[in-house]
């Protein structure tokens, strides 16, 4: 690895990591990446469908071009589709009405996520590659990774680790109704309601619970810092766009000892899709609510 740092985030949907990352892009000399370790897809968070395609066919050329031999290296059959899938779409006589492009994406994609699980730090390695040398920032979630593949990553990586931390009832309640609605984030989602199920919000808690600690065990093992960021300093009541992009830059430059500057015409916005005044107002039977949320830490 360079002598440049590596920012890991561990979060969970809702949890403000967009917005997070999205207010870090308009950093100079800090490679901002999203989700690369999905088990379905790399999504590298930039600007758009279009342009993160465009990122996993460069960090597909760099791969290639560092170890011509690594994607051979990955055992058949580890995570993503079974090696039929990729054996399917090559086949020009496969059902499949994908053109010659999409095709080529689709083994891609195949060959990238299993990288991604084989072998982190060299994912990682690349990804710093992609952003010129400079420190990078990802996120990882509870489904993207095993408790050995957290492993490996952070000891392969030794990352700083910021825990990305929100009121457990607000992301288990906004990630019900983004599966329920399928609403992109730009959208106000505030007349939907949903129904409250305290077992499944025990056990959504405890997953998240034991990811998160388990970060925290391995960072502790390794003599790694780690810090934590909440919510609430992802979305401060009142502040401007700026003034949050400024905030969380400080918070970044504490965490890694560099100095990134703020490009001000490069910020992005993305606003809560929920104005409700509270989570009782977003249930169908609030009287089920725990009087308060299950913590994580």
């Amino acid at each position: 690895m360079n002598k440049k740092k590596v920012v890991l985030v561990i979060g969970c949907q809702r949890s403000g990591s967009n917005f997070l990352l999205s207010a870090l892009r308009s950093l100079e000399n800090l490679g901002v990446f999203g989700e690369m370790f999905h088990r379905k897809g790399m999504f590298p968070f930039k600007a758009g469908h279009g342009v993160d395609e465009g990122v996993r066919w460069e960090l597909f050329d760099l791969i290639i071009r560092k170890d011509p031999n690594k994607f051979f290296s990955i055992p058949k059959g580890l995570h993503a589709p079974s090696d039929d899938v990729v054996s399917s779409v090559i086949n020009s006589r496969s059902k499949s009405k994908q053109t010659v492009p999409e095709k080529a994406a689709t083994i891609r994609n195949n060959l990238l996520i299993r990288l991604a699980h084989f072998d982190p730090s060299f994912l990682v390695e690349i990804m710093q590659e992609h952003a010129g040398g400079n420190t990078v920032i990802f996120k990882v979630f509870p489904e993207h990774l095993s408790t050995g593949e957290l492993r490996n990553l952070i000891d392969g990586v030794r990352p700083i680790v910021v825990f990305n931390l929100r009121n457990t009832l607000d992301t288990y309640i906004s990630f019900k109704k983004l599966v329920l609605t399928k609403t992109p984030q730009d959208k106000d989602t505030t007349s939907v309601k949903i129904d409250f199920n305290i077992t499944e919000y025990v056990d959504y808690v405890s997953e998240i619970r034991a990811f998160y600690f388990a970060a925290r065990d391995f960072a502790q093992y390794y003599g790694l810092p780690f810090y934590n960021l909440t919510y609430d300093e992802i979305h401060i009541p009142e502040a401007n766009d700026l003034d949050k992009a400024r905030y969380l830059a400080a918070r970044i430059e504490d965490w890694t000892g560099e100095h990134f500057r703020l490009k001000e015409d490069e910020l992005s916005t993305i606003r809560k899709q929920d104005k409700s005044k509270s989570n009782a107002d977003k249930l169908n039977n609030p009287e089920l609510l725990p009087k308060e949320a299950f913590s994580i830490f």
